[in-house]
């Protein structure tokens, strides 16, 4: 559950970065949650690292790289298979939604929309290439938080199989400390091309490229194996007040930071300080003291958002873009109404998502898979 709690905060973070109705609520400074993505990531490289490996056979490591292939043929089928069913339909569903509505919309920043338009930005979406479409302005940027998605999918396309190429931790733990290094060191630092460097899509370039953002989910994977490898509890076991310290240290670095330096230059050097704080977070979790986090009146709140937080990631945006519509079709509405209605309409819809979409198809993968 402290898992589900910091995804909790994660997501909550970027509603308030994502929403305008909230931005009257909070200073400038805690406007720019958008980094709860580096937290996702760093969770996210460690639960899925957990899956997988846990399901993956002993790979004898003189082995050759098709044989330790065949081995792992039912743990990778069943992967990418779960993985799907619990991506795409969510994905897809609440993709079509807002840009229907999109396309019928009177809004005047609709306006000079084509169909072909939103074709592309739904099939960049289902390809998991929106990141570097949105990067280069290819699509209209209607969506624009499913960046993150595009960078998830391609890092987990690609991480099963360096599993089974690289079939020993120890060796793992050095391919991926050598990726992250040259990710936060050089790649990063590595200037856009030149038809976005001069504008003002340059931040786009560090922030939504995969090859500028991997590093803080192979940071998840190889806390995952270091894990495995040993237990935390041996070295570290914080009392209530440590665990209290160092999260709010973390939290407040994850979330305060980007406020205060905003620019892409800033960027480059912020986003592995997110990702090692984002560690932090994980190894405070993983140690199971239920200290995390654990505010009375406010826990349950966590864990029904961290339960539902792939839900509200998707779905706050197509809300706000609903209580926009309904705004502009003459219902007059104050901001402090807008910002109730569409936390209400968010809620709802998620909850509903998660009832009749996205538990029973993760119930129906977990059955089905061989």
């Amino acid at each position: 559950m402290e898992i589900e709690r910091l995804r909790a905060i994660a997501v909550l973070g970027v509603m308030i970065a994502h929403s305008h109705f909230l931005h009257d609520f909070f200073p400038p400074v805690l406007r720019l949650g958008w980094t709860g993505v580096d937290l996702f990531f760093v969770i996210s490289g460690y639960v899925v690292s957990l899956s997988f490996l846990g399901s993956l056979p002993l790979l004898p490591e003189d082995s050759q790289f098709f044989e330790r292939l065949k081995l792992s043929f039912k743990a990778l089928k069943n992967f990418y298979y779960k993985r799907i069913a619990r991506i795409l339909p969510m994905a897809t569903l609440w993709a079509i939604i807002p840009l229907t509505l999109i396309h019928f919309s009177i809004q005047e920043e609709y306006n000079s929309l084509h169909f072909i338009d939103l074709v592309r930005e739904f099939t960049s979406i289902m390809t998991f290439t929106y990141n570097y479409f949105y990067i280069f302005h290819y699509v209209p940027r209607l969506l624009g938080h499913y960046w993150s998605l595009s960078v998830e999918e391609q890092f987990y396309f690609i991480l099963p199989l360096f599993f089974i190429f690289v079939p020993t931790n120890f060796k793992r733990i050095k391919w991926l400390l050598t990726l992250s290094v040259l990710i936060a060191f050089v790649l990063r630092f590595i200037s856009a091309p030149a038809m976005i460097a001069s504008g003002e899509d340059s931040w786009a370039w560090v922030r939504f490229a995969s090859h500028n953002r991997f590093d803080a989910l192979c940071i998840g994977v190889m806390l995952y194996i270091v894990h495995k490898e040993t237990d935390f509890k041996k070295y570290f076991s914080p009392g209530r007040l440590q665990v209290w310290i160092i999260s709010l240290i973390c939290i407040a670095g994850i979330f305060v930071v980007p406020g205060i330096f905003m620019d892409s230059g800033a960027d480059r050097f912020n986003h592995l300080l997110f990702a090692l704080m984002s560690a932090v977070l994980v190894i405070l979790a993983t140690l199971e003291t239920d200290y995390l986090l654990n505010i009375k009146f406010v826990t349950p709140v966590f864990n029904w958002m961290g339960s539902r937080s792939y839900g509200l990631y998707l779905i706050h945006v197509p809300a706000e873009i609903m209580v926009k519509e309904y705004v502009r079709r003459g219902n007059d509405l104050s901001m402090n109404q807008m910002a109730g209605v569409w936390i209400l309409l968010t809620i709802i819809l998620v909850e509903l998502s998660y009832r009749l979409l996205e538990k029973p198809v993760i119930s129906w993968a977990r059955k089905f898979s061989v």
